[in-house]
Formats: C-alpha cells, structure tokens, sequence
C-alpha cells in the first residue's frame, strides 16, 4: 500500500518504525497529514438533518421571543 501523502512505498526498518508512521512512509508525510487536518482542508462529514432540525427549532424560538 503507497503512502496517502506522497504514493511512495511503506519501507519500514523494523516494527516499532512501521507501528509509529503506518500508514505513512515518513514522519515528514505523517505531519503534512496532521497540517492538512488542523488547517481543515480533511473535513469529516456531519450529519446535516440534525442540525437543520436543531436550527428550525431555534428559528421558532427567535420568531416566538419577538412576539
């Protein structure tokens, strides 16, 4: 299996290596990995029925509140 970040092969020296950077060939790809989700770019889908129910109920509550 080729590395996410960089398609190169996994070449591990032994198996504490490969325990540590699996499923990346390289520290260097495992941090550009960390970057890409702490920046955001790698995004985990939400389950949007539930926050658009969350949000109609709030809309009510606002629309009651003026009246």
């Amino acid at each position: 299996m080729p590395c996410p970040i960089c398609q190169k092969p996994q070449i591990y020296a032994d198996d504490e290596e490969r325990k540590r950077l699996m499923p990346f060939c390289s520290s260097r790809c495992k941090l550009i990995d960390l970057g890409e989700w702490m920046s955001e770019r790698y995004r985990v889908p939400s389950s949007t029925p539930a926050d658009d129910a969350i949000e109609q109920q709030r809309d009510r509550s606002d629309l009651e509140d003026e009246t």
